[in-house]
């Protein structure tokens, strides 16, 4: 058995509207040619559709059933139809945001795919590039809106909104923050944070500075140095140490994991996190410090 759609969408027509007449007005279409669509079909079914009488159009028992088991693809069809229409009538929109990989957080991401679930017919391109590239990038117009540090350095002014702050740590391999002196230490920086941080202690050997957090942590693997990161790179990879309890390190930093490694334990990078520096200072053998909260800001 084969059906043709457009038949059952005229039969459904006319049980909506009541009579073949109305169906044809409303469908732009003679009422013989309704007629006939319906005629069609109960041929192809097998069985009539309308009891006809008097010049006056029933439902058959057949008929009713039948009516019931297509309303709802028809309805679907017609949803695809106006559906369909709106979309080539629409304009393709398309928002061009920046990133900074810094600060690219779950938050961000969940913002993201939650503004694509607001407005599906806006096509989002997202770009992720180090903050002076996306400041230089709207200043060009390649790109709307950006997310990013506000401490990197530019000639551009934009607006600025403050969106949320990240706690920021010293970050180093461990064979090198415990078998070697602290000025000796070179600081790896990403680019513009530097004003934030006091460098009094460190930096015999000078600092680097970076446009990408990637070659920090390598460098930082390969004992290069220590740098300053924020603490959501903790989410990259993180393995917990069962850090050994001693008097130098509280029980409760151990209990809670609060120093971590990114792979293995034999090339790893150490975070410390916020607890007693007092206590942290003889194992590190350093005066520790925690960085400020850095504000992570939108510029447009």
């Amino acid at each position: 058995m084969k059906l043709q759609f457009e038949n059952i969408i005229s039969f459904v027509t006319v049980v909506e509207t009541g009579s073949f007449s109305s169906a044809a007005r409303k469908m732009g279409k003679s009422q013989s040619t309704v007629s006939t669509a319906v005629q069609n079909l109960e041929s192809d079914l097998g069985f009539i559709l309308f009891i006809r009488e008097s010049g006056k159009v029933t439902l058959s028992d057949k008929g009713k059933r039948f009516y019931h088991l297509s309303t709802p693809i028809v309805s679907k069809y017609r949803d695809l139809l106006s559906v369909a229409g709106q979309m080539s009538k629409a304009e393709n929109i398309v928002f061009r945001i920046g990133v900074d990989p810094l600060v690219f957080t779950e938050s961000v991401k969940k913002t993201l795919f939650d503004f694509s679930e607001a407005f599906p017919n806006i096509d989002l391109v997202v770009v992720t590039k180090p903050s002076f590239v996306l400041s230089n990038y709207i200043n060009e117009g390649r790109i709307d809106l950006a997310l990013g540090n506000p401490y990197h350095k530019t000639n551009n002014e934009f607006n600025t909104d403050e969106l949320f702050q990240v706690n920021c740590w010293w970050v180093g391999h461990p064979d090198l923050i415990q078998f070697s002196e602290s000025c000796s230490w070179r600081v790896l920086l990403m680019d513009g944070v530097d004003d934030l941080l006091n460098l009094s202690d460190f930096a015999a050997r000078g600092s680097w500075r970076f446009d990408d957090i990637s070659t920090i942590v390598e460098l930082c693997k390969e004992r290069k140095g220590i740098a300053s990161c924020l603490s959501m790179l903790s989410r990259l990879s993180v393995t917990a140490i069962n850090w050994p309890q001693s008097p130098t390190i509280p029980s409760s930093l151990a209990e809670k994991s609060l120093l971590h490694c990114f792979g293995p334990c034999t090339q790893s990078l150490v975070y410390i996190t916020s607890g007693s520096r007092t206590s942290l200072k003889p194992r590190l053998g350093c005066n520790v410090r925690l960085l400020p909260t850095l504000p992570i800001r939108r510029f447009l």
